[in-house]
């Protein structure tokens, strides 16, 4: 769909979350941004923030927030997002087809001419000779609110037969085997014809029938044409060999059966035909399931789509080099095994909620008068994270001592933001007992800050590392090994399948 959709990556390592942005409309700059508060709040995803891109593009949320919900947000700062769906007449408005596409691509069509009865003709329609038409619009209560301001009277005449009581469309494509669903809003104006009937009619080149399916007589009653009582629908059998065309028939009679002739005079309203033929039933009976003319407003893009991504555990990583993370266990304290990181017992105790204030004391007074600073989010919070030494491998110590600012996500604590960008300062270590069963204890102090400025788009991929992967292969072996990926596949996973 145009614009944003989002999905948890299946990359090994700490969660992430991919983001793809598509239907833009050529060159644009865009930027992506995520909130953890309902959409009080928002921050840049990282790589993400005023990147031109053509068409579209695919990024990756290296620290999304876990086991809340994450709102992401398309912002086009230049260029056009184009429309979701986009509907289109196909030839003069009114008087032709009309087109419905969804992301470029036609997803179903109408292929009623003058469908609504907007247009002042009613050439589209064809009628019995004990039937006439005529386009209205003084009917109280018969127009239904997506179809216009009109609709089409069909009025008996003096002595109508049911075998002549009848209106038809004009002729429409229709390929051997495909199904054509067609479907009607209309309702009785009096008793006149109480009962309608549907049929789809093929066509071979030459204009022989070779085919037709009906309905049973169905009851028509008088509510207006807005409500959804007056639909009638009808699918269709696959068309039969030879066939290259086809049209669809109201029949009216004043019985169930179809064997009374409805009354000298007798009306009936109707409004917003459709009718679409597809490889399917279930494909025809959707492409009609919601009015369809060319006039029907475009569907904007959508600029924003939400997640929660889940993880039974913490995540402290260098925000600069998100492979370096690691696990935490905190959920409990527990026992520590297989080199696991557990946070434990004094951890997420307190916190200092600083705020920032200056009293001046003006000569003479006895109160000073202070300019008050917005009171920060907690800082000085205590973590204190233990493993054993030897098989946890130095990854703990690694990132201390390399990284500068720290993200920690997935903690089970609201004392720091889901996402929460640290300094730790100085870091204690701790070590208890000796050889392959000595556990060490790292107390940190956690003051929350804003990320850190620098740009930094950090490739998941190297060139090299792909090459690699498909080394000893050509181009066309690559390609053909992945047969219809896009380019945003190949951005959002290289490997081998």
């Amino acid at each position: 769909m145009s614009g944003i959709s989002v999905e948890v990556l299946p990359d090994a390592g700490p969660p992430q979350v991919g983001i793809t942005v598509s239907g833009l409309g050529g060159p644009a700059v865009v930027s992506v941004e995520v909130s953890w508060d309902g959409g009080g709040t928002w921050h840049g995803v990282r790589g993400a923030q005023r990147v031109e891109i053509v068409g579209g593009g695919f990024f990756r949320d290296h620290v999304p927030p876990l086991n809340v919900e994450a709102r992401y947000r398309l912002v086009v700062h230049s260029g056009v997002l184009l429309p979701t769906v986009v509907r289109s007449w196909d030839g003069a408005a009114g008087l032709s087809a009309s087109t419905e596409r969804v992301d470029g691509v036609v997803a179903r069509r109408n292929r009623i001419m003058n469908p609504s009865f907007e247009v002042n003709v009613t050439s589209s329609v064809a009628y019995g000779t004990s039937v006439a038409g005529s386009r209205s619009t003084t009917s109280s209560g018969a127009v239904g609110p997506a179809f216009g301001s009109a609709f089409l009277a069909l009025i008996g005449g003096s002595a109508p037969t049911v075998s002549q009581s009848y209106c038809l469309t004009a002729m429409f494509t229709v390929a051997p085997g495909e199904v054509v669903a067609t479907a009607i809003r209309a309702r009785r104006s009096g008793t006149g014809a109480s009962h309608m009937r549907m049929t789809a009619q093929f066509f071979d080149a030459s204009g022989t029938r070779v085919g037709l399916m009906d309905s049973a007589f169905r009851p028509l009653g008088v509510e207006a044409l807005a409500d959804a009582a007056t639909r009638h629908e009808l699918v269709s059998d696959p068309a039969p060999d030879g066939t290259v065309r086809a049209r669809v028939v109201l029949w009216f009679a004043k019985n169930a059966v179809g064997t009374a002739a409805p009354d000298p005079g007798f009306v009936v309203h109707v409004d917003g035909w459709q009718a679409d033929a597809a490889d399917s039933a279930a494909a025809a009976s959707s492409a009609v399931a919601t009015y369809l003319d060319g006039d029907s407003a475009p569907v904007p893009a959508t600029t924003e789509a939400s997640i929660t991504v889940p993880s039974d555990v913490a995540w402290l990583q260098d925000p600069l080099a998100p492979r370096t993370a690691v696990a935490i266990r905190a959920s409990r304290p527990e026992p520590l095994s297989g080199g696991r990181q557990v946070l434990m017992y004094g951890s997420l105790a307190g916190a200092t909620w600083a705020q920032a204030v200056d009293a001046v004391t003006p000569m003479g007074a006895r109160l000073p008068v202070a300019s008050i600073g917005q009171r920060m989010l907690a800082g000085q919070v205590p973590l204190v994270v233990s493993h054993e030494v030897a098989a946890e491998g130095g990854a703990l110590r690694r990132l201390l001592l390399s990284a500068g600012q720290l993200v920690v996500r997935g903690l089970p604590d609201d004392l720091l933001e889901p996402v929460a960008h640290v300094t730790v300062g100085d870091v204690e270590e701790t070590r208890y007992g000796t050889g392959e069963h000595q556990v060490s204890t790292w107390s940190l102090s956690a003051q929350q800050t804003r990320p850190v400025s620098l740009r930094v788009v950090v490739p998941w991929w190297t060139y090299d590392q792909v090459r690699d992967l498909w080394a000893g292969q050509t181009y066309d072996q690559v390609h053909a090994a992945r047969p219809g990926d896009t380019y945003l596949d190949w951005q959002r996973d290289p490997t081998v399948p």
